[in-house]
């Protein structure tokens, strides 16, 4: 039943992309693991690189060959993070392009092979920053699909509720039921239509809320809809089926009263 709705179909959406996210999260603890072995180097006159503040700047890390530090972070990164963020690096360029896209422009360009620099001590503390916090974006991320699942699957139960009821309803033709029948069908629409109401309301007040509003890896719940359902016919599908369930609910009470009023 419920793959046939788009409840149904944002259910499994939801679960492929907690997948998804489950394992960049420990790719991207990998690559931090991996960036912690890497040895720094010196400042390219023997001394050792300086403890001072996070680099983002080339510059301030000295000059290596291609086969220096630097390369073997960028190693790690295609070989752990870089499969869940692009199926086809196209070379270099293309890789440090993505490391900008996961940690921050300022750290790829402290990697690439085009600026020639050195795997300072910085640099290394950068690295390792940057995937620090998007290991928590990715944290906050997965407690915002952890919370829309929830939200998909206590709307789903009231909507099969009411989708099997009027399926099962309608095979039966009006003009075979008897007063007491359809008097009690009309009552049981209303207390659907009621339902109906009170989970607008609560999928609304869910729309309104924040993940990790207290950090900076917020994530508002409206905006998680825009990207989930990007590709649906609407980003709002708990509303649009409790809309439709309540336009059908209200045509059979009409239907219903119609009989009822013939028979008085």
């Amino acid at each position: 039943m419920e793959g046939e709705t788009h409840v149904g179909q944002a259910i499994e959406r939801v679960e492929r992309e907690t997948e998804h996210m489950r394992g960049r999260l420990r790719a991207v603890g990998r690559f931090a693991d991996r960036v912690a072995d890497v040895p720094p180097a010196g400042d390219g006159s023997g001394r050792p690189a300086t403890d001072g503040g996070v680099v983002l700047s080339p510059g301030l890390a000295g000059t290596s060959t291609p086969e220096g530090g630097c390369a073997t972070v960028r190693d790690h990164f295609a070989e752990t993070v870089a499969p869940y963020s692009t199926d086809d690096l196209e070379g270099p360029e293309s890789l440090v392009e993505t490391i900008g896209e996961e940690f921050s422009e300022g750290v790829a360009l402290a990697l690439s092979p085009a600026t020639g620099a050195e795997f300072s001590r910085a640099t290394k503390r950068a690295v390792i920053a940057a995937a620090e916090t998007r290991q928590r974006e990715i944290e906050a991320m997965l407690s915002a699909l952890d919370r829309e699942r929830e939200s998909l699957e206590e709307a789903a139960e009231t909507i099969d509720e009411i989708t099997a009821w009027l399926t099962d309803e309608n095979e039966r033709p009006l003009l075979e039921l008897g007063f007491e029948e359809l008097t009690h069908r009309h009552r049981r629409i209303d207390r659907f239509l009621s339902s109906c109401d009170a989970l607008a309301r609560d999928r609304q007040g869910t729309l309104r809320t924040t993940t990790g509003e207290h950090g900076s890896a917020a994530i508002e719940h409206e905006q998680l809809l825009a990207f989930l359902y990007e590709e649906f016919p609407t980003e709002f599908p708990v509303l649009t089926t409790v809309a439709r369930l309540g336009s059908l609910l209200e045509q059979s009470q009409r239907a219903l009263r119609d009989h009822l009023v013939r028979r008085v």
